[in-house]
């Protein structure tokens, strides 16, 4: 399967854990990259929703919860009514350094 993941915030990801001085084994490395992504992306995907007017933010949320999911018609909900991507995606990413600095991290 085709790794469908952003580069930009995987090096960020990476960047974090070299930043926070973790002495991980490639494995554990990999494991704890991509828990970042996976956390990463949900953090995102909240904050995309949360900038949605309350109409298409219900709109969005009906669809998944109906399991009716038209990804044309999300992306369009996304492409007309959210203005601001990429200030979205910087606010996360700081958001998302303080959370992954402030946590404690287990090594093995």
């Amino acid at each position: 399967m085709e790794n469908l993941r952003n580069p930009y915030i995987m090096k960020f990801c990476e960047e974090l854990t070299r930043k926070k001085g973790l002495k991980l084994s490639s494995e554990e490395l990999e494991r704890k990259l991509d828990d970042m992504y996976c956390e990463f992306e949900l953090m995102l995907g909240r904050n995309m929703i949360d900038a949605l007017p309350d109409d298409k933010r219900s709109e969005y949320l009906a669809q998944q919860k109906n399991g009716e999911v038209d990804f044309v018609k999300i992306g369009q909900i996304f492409e007309n009514h959210i203005s601001n991507p990429d200030e979205i995606l910087k606010n996360t990413m700081v958001e998302f350094a303080a959370s992954f600095s402030s946590c404690a991290v287990t090594q093995q």
